[in-house]
């Protein structure tokens, strides 16, 4: 969808026409401005961006694209249990103090959620997160996926005690 086109869903929402005088000037502007989205395909600015939304309570991110959901969730807004897709990339943490984590994730699309656990993986592979080689002797395997058996570790074990190591 275009941006025009999501703009006019969610002026249709709030019971108006998207090219109408009145649309437009909710959000400081007026109908010919409107109407250039329309016929030349043209994103206003973030300003405008930003006044559309905060006129029709939807989202900035719906307005560009970004995602589907309308939810204006700086509002305050929470969304319906059908807008939040369950993704195997959302960490589920042990303890209540991680909450706010999962449900800012959980707001994300599944294409942003998917960068969301990159950036965190991509954290946890730092030295402070990961426990020096020296006191595990199976830390070689421990940024891979593959479950670490006992003959592995029995083999890192005898390297380590190799003396021509």
């Amino acid at each position: 969808m275009t941006f025009y086109e999501r703009y006019a869903a969610v002026a249709e929402k709030s019971g108006l026409k998207p090219g109408s005088e009145k649309a437009a000037s909710l959000f400081g502007s007026n109908k010919s401005t409107v109407s250039k989205w329309k016929t030349n395909n043209i994103t206003p600015i973030g300003n405008v961006v930003a006044a559309i939304a905060n006129a029709f309570s939807c989202s900035t991110d719906y307005l560009l694209g970004r995602t589907d959901d309308m939810t204006d969730y700086a509002k305050g807004e929470k969304p319906s249990q059908e807008d939040i897709t369950p993704s195997p990339a959302v960490i589920q943490f042990p303890n209540d103090e991680s909450d706010s984590l999962i449900r800012l994730i959980k707001r994300l699309d599944p294409a942003d959620r998917l960068r969301a656990e990159g950036v965190i993986q991509g954290l946890l592979m730092q030295s402070k997160y990961n426990p020096a080689p020296s006191s595990l002797p199976n830390a070689a395997h421990i940024r891979t996926d593959t479950p670490v058996t006992p003959d592995m570790i029995a083999h890192d074990e005898d390297i380590m005690n190799d003396d021509n190591f």
